[in-house]
């Protein structure tokens, strides 16, 4: 009898850290889901979603190598629609692990895939680069904080000019 109870907590508490989050955070996963597909979408028309980045903009570091760089929403749109290079891109395998006690923080992991576009005809065919941004939760909404973006098997990495 002891065994059968044995085995019965040790299936239920494996069950519970097998089950999906509460019904709260796999809205958020939803939600996140949604601006990652959206912000690239929105990148390939050269635009700028408002309200994609936190408050004190995005600290982000490029595929093509260079600093880390703090940008706010206008220097971003400014930067995005400037670019003489047109991303096509489409993310993959979008993962989300959200982060501390209140899961207002979320670690965002994923892969692009796509086409960049030269004006000169000199096209990236078969992009792909990895790709990780950190999300927060302001006032009830998920914006960027933080993006790093890494070559991905030998890719270019993002072109920039």
């Amino acid at each position: 009898m002891r065994q059968i109870f044995g085995f019965l907590s040790f299936a239920v508490v494996t069950l519970a850290f097998a089950l999906p989050a509460s019904a709260g955070e796999m809205e958020d996963e939803q939600e996140i889901h949604r601006i990652v597909e959206k912000r690239w979408e929105m990148q390939a028309e050269k635009k700028v979603m408002d309200g994609l980045l936190g408050p004190n903009g995005v600290t982000q570091a490029f595929s093509s190598g260079g600093l880390w760089a703090t940008r706010t929403h206008a220097e971003f749109q400014s930067t995005t629609a400037s670019s003489p290079n047109t991303l096509i891109l489409v993310p993959h395998h979008v993962s989300v692990r959200f982060l501390g006690g209140s899961k207002d923080v979320a670690f965002v992991t994923y892969y692009l895939v796509g086409t960049i576009i030269r004006p000169d005809g000199d096209d990236v065919a078969n992009y792909r680069t990895r790709a990780s941004n950190v999300f927060e939760k302001v006032d009830g909404k998920w914006v960027i904080s933080g993006a790093h973006y890494s070559p991905l098997f030998g890719g270019s990495g993002v072109v920039l000019n």
